[in-house]
């Protein structure tokens, strides 16, 4: 049997194993714009209050460096961009393999917001002119599709603003 002195015995029972993450997702898996990314790491996460976390993200292969931290706030994306995270596990002088992950920002629908009619008070000969507003939050130009109804009855052929009488 082998005996060690007493202060190795003792640095050896102080040492912690590093984290083993065996795997790393980006939630939301589909975001867009208006969605935060936040990177999970999955696996045996040993003794997480002596490992520091480390985070690099890069969005379309350029590291951001002020991200730091789990998440990438929804102002900071825009579609069409592809953002990566590369997350390792640090305690003292050692660090574990990078785990990595991506996700690309896709299109936000665009919200409708209000349609008013004009005029207000129209008599049976006037012209009705619908006016629609509405956001995008990716920024797209909005266009409009109208469809007309006379007492709850589709009006055929009319798919633009104004709806003039027969």
């Amino acid at each position: 049997m082998r005996t060690l002195p007493i202060g190795l015995l003792i640095a050896l029972a102080a040492c912690n194993p590093l984290p083993e993450g065996n795997g790393l997702t980006l939630s939301p898996e589909a975001p867009l714009t208006d969605d935060d990314l936040t990177a999970y790491i999955e696996g045996d996460l040993g003794d997480a209050d002596k490992v520091t976390w480390t985070y690099t993200w890069s969005m379309n292969g350029t590291v951001v460096d002020d991200l730091t931290g789990d998440t990438v706030p929804a102002a900071r994306t825009s579609k069409g961009e592809t953002w990566e995270v590369s997350v390792q596990a640090v305690a003292g002088k050692k660090e574990t393999v990078p785990l990595t992950a991506s996700v690309s920002i896709g299109n936000t629908p665009p919200v409708g917001e209000s349609v008013s009619i004009s005029p207000t008070e129209p008599t049976t000969l006037s012209s009705l002119t619908a006016t629609a507003t509405g956001s995008d939050a990716d920024g797209d130009t909005l266009g409009w599709v109208y469809r007309w109804e006379v007492n709850g009855t589709g009006v055929s052929g009319v798919t633009e603003d104004t709806l003039t009488p027969d």
